[in-house]
């Protein structure tokens, strides 16, 4: 099987576009961390980050063709001929553990994200990125994820939701396992799903993610815009605890002090 960078190139060696999943993501809060005073303790941090991931997609062995630039990283997951009607299942579903995994790791590390994950054309290579699906995944990060999530494009999850059908439960399928449909109907990555999926217990990562959240609310409980998003990451980590644990209240976190306060004109 060629390697990744093969695929995006002909046989006469010209640059060619290939039906990929992509993923879009863009760190939150990296942008004020490098122009603050603290931006070299910041950078080796967000290094650190990265580096000891699930998966190291900015590796030079990495099957996974990626590429970062600032507070962005897209990485794709070339369909494979060879799996036929299952191939754009099989990319997304891949890039959603990726995506899951990489989403989970980060924040754990501090760092919130946001992204979108498209099916289409799209090229990678040596620096260039061009494709209909990186225009899809950039809108989707861009204007329809808004809270901290990764939200799928339509094609992207008519992929995962046509795999079901093969799963005489499908609810207990993989395809169901890590995505949520919010109540605006998006689809979105459920990465909190992973800490039940291993043989370690779920509670210290919860902890760890609930300490994160309820910090980001502190900090920024003056600027509604940014807190907002981050109420949304409280009741996205108390509706999983609420399912999965729902008798340990201590998980959750606690919004009783975060609710907006309104205060007179003339106090």
């Amino acid at each position: 099987m060629p390697s990744g960078e093969d695929l995006f190139v002909d046989g006469s060696g010209q640059p060619q576009l290939t039906l990929c999943a992509v993923l879009y993501v863009d760190l939150l809060g990296v942008s004020a961390l490098a122009e603050g005073q603290a931006a070299q303790q910041s950078l080796v941090r967000l290094e650190r980050a990265l580096r000891s991931m699930y998966r190291d997609f900015l590796a030079d062995d990495s099957p996974w063709p990626a590429a970062m630039f600032s507070d962005t990283l897209v990485v794709a997951a070339p369909l494979v001929p060879s799996a036929g009607k299952g191939a754009a299942e099989t990319a997304t579903g891949g890039l959603t553990i990726q995506a899951a995994w990489l989403q989970l790791n980060l924040v754990l590390s501090g760092f919130f994200l946001r992204g979108g994950l498209a099916l289409g054309q799209f090229h990678i290579r040596e620096g260039l990125l061009f494709g209909e699906a990186l225009v899809e995944a950039y809108r989707l990060e861009s204007r329809l994820a808004v809270h901290p999530r990764v939200v799928f494009g339509s094609a992207a999850a008519e992929a995962q939701r046509e795999a079901l059908k093969f799963y005489s439960e499908p609810r207990n399928s993989p395809q169901n396992a890590l995505l949520l449909v919010d109540q605006d109907g998006t689809v979105f990555i459920d990465y909190l799903e992973l800490l039940f999926d291993e043989p370690d217990d779920p509670r210290p990562g919860l902890e760890e993610h609930r300490d994160a959240v309820a910090a980001q609310l502190t900090t920024h409980r003056n600027d509604s815009r940014i807190w907002d998003k981050y109420r949304w990451v409280a009741d996205y980590h108390n509706a999983v605890c609420e399912r999965r644990l729902p008798s340990e209240q201590y998980l959750r976190v606690d919004t009783s002090g975060t609710d907006r306060r309104f205060d007179a004109l003339v106090p």
